[in-house]
């Protein structure tokens, strides 16, 4: 798998989690292979479009993975509503 496609496809495992044991787990995995991969990325410099490009992506991706673990992950963070469902309970 190419160094650019792994820190993806952990991103898209972490989004696409159903179970609430392992969405937590799945989130950590996520990020650190995005900070690996921003780690690898930084001595490429800026010089080259492609690398700004997923510098971008990543960015956001770990943006939505703070929404997700915001909104689903009551361990860490408030994301039970006063009913005691997550959104993703209340969306099923």
């Amino acid at each position: 798998m190419p160094q650019d496609a792994h820190w993806k496809v952990m991103y898209q495992a972490a989004m696409l989690e159903l179970n609430p044991a392992r969405l937590q787990a799945s989130i950590d995995l996520a990020h650190s292979a995005m900070q690996r991969r921003i780690e690898e990325l930084k001595p490429a410099g800026t010089q080259h479009s492609g690398n700004c490009a997923e510098m971008q992506e990543i960015m956001d991706a770990q943006n939505s993975l703070r929404t997700l673990e915001r909104l689903e992950c009551p361990i860490s963070h408030t994301g039970n509503h006063e009913d005691g469902n997550s959104i993703r309970d209340r969306a099923s």
